[in-house]
């Protein structure tokens, strides 16, 4: 029992800490039960022990579905400006700009960000884009002139923009995260995209699958999905040149009819396995299989362990495609910081994935 009231003991420190780092950052997610049993090696008894505690006290708010969020904080706005350069004379500042946070994916890569800009005495903003270019276009004119450097991770189906051609241009210290602007000259950080989606197909292989479906965004959402795409198609291939095209399943994960077309899919294709490519696709999935009481007869390969919002679906251990979004921030922090101390190229570094079965 005392080992157990320490365990939750130091969980609730933990939570706190996240709280206290993290109470102006909106839609901040807090780690699942689950995540954060794994993390302590405890039970989840313990962890819903520390997180009831907390949300007796009002410092967190559980919402069935989405997640847990730092009471106060999920509905905030993000700042869109900035002090005057003159009341922060001996302070560098670099802006963030994402599309949004609503995700464990984004989190953890802010986490790093954060972690590592803390490390080097380097302020930021974290600014918001909701996907919207235009205010993505006035965002990066606001950093252009109040900040030595900017961190982008460019919004679904993002464009070339004169903003961004004279940040080029201009050499200004930029450097995009996961998804990037194909012919542009600008450095970039992200998970190798192609070879996670390789790699994802020939783990599911070796695991006696020979009928993987793939479930995506349309290629133009991202550059992310391209790669994605172009892995998986290479690895099927290289299994079977006639490996069938209909085993890829393309949609938006808003779509209306999301639950008919996928429905219709599992009845036509009846895939023992299935990569979902984007977080958004996840939660969907695992609700419409249980409904058709195929939850347990196939097995899911997932990006990113967002299972905060879906847990309660969960029936088995899904596989996890882990792009390290931690390593993938830290990186870009040390890329943009060399870029703002001296004149050199643009560089582009991909992160290995790692896989494993939740």
């Amino acid at each position: 029992m005392a080992n157990n009231n320490m365990l939750y003991l130091q969980m609730r420190n933990y939570l706190l800490e996240l709280i206290a780092q993290h109470k102006n950052t909106p839609g901040y997610i807090l780690p699942s039960e689950n995540q954060l049993a794994q993390k302590f090696n405890a039970s989840r008894i313990s962890a819903k022990h520390a997180y009831d505690t907390l949300e007796e006290e009002h410092l967190v708010i559980r919402q069935r579905g989405r997640g847990t969020f730092i009471a106060g904080s999920q509905d905030a706005s993000p700042a869109v400006s900035f002090p005057p350069a003159r009341t922060l004379p001996n302070v560098k500042i670099i802006a963030v700009i994402f599309p949004h946070i609503n995700s464990a994916f984004m989190n953890e890569l802010v986490e790093g960000i954060r972690i590592e800009l803390s490390k080097r005495d380097i302020a930021f903003f974290l600014l918001l884009t909701g996907s919207n270019q235009e205010k993505e276009t006035q965002l990066l004119q606001m950093a252009r002139e109040h900040c030595s450097g900017i961190l982008l991770f460019p919004g679904a189906f993002s464009k070339y923009q004169r903003e961004i051609l004279e940040l080029v241009l201009n050499r200004f210290p930029l450097v995009q995260i996961d998804r990037y602007l194909p012919g542009l000259d600008l450095s970039y950080v992200s998970c190798d995209h192609f070879n996670a989606a390789y790699h994802a197909v020939q783990y599911l292989l070796e695991h006696g699958h020979r009928k993987i479906g793939f479930v995506t965004h349309p290629a133009p959402h991202a550059t992310s999905i391209v790669d994605r795409l172009a892995g998986f198609n290479k690895a099927v291939k290289e299994f079977d040149p006639q490996y069938p095209g209909y085993y890829k399943l393309t949609a938006m994960a808003d779509t209306v009819n999301f639950e008919d077309l996928f429905t219709e899919y599992m009845n036509q294709v009846h895939p023992e396995a299935i990569i979902s490519s984007n977080v958004n696709f996840h939660s969907r999935i695992l609700r419409i299989l249980k409904k058709l009481e195929m939850d347990r007869s196939v097995d899911l390969m997932l990006f990113d362990n967002a299972f905060m919002s879906v847990e309660d679906f969960v029936t088995y251990h899904p596989y996890i495609i882990d792009q390290q979004p931690r390593e993938i921030g830290r990186t870009a922090v040390d890329l943009l910081c060399r870029l703002m101390e001296e004149d050199m190229e643009p560089v582009n570094i991909t992160i290995p994935e790692k896989i494993f079965q939740l």
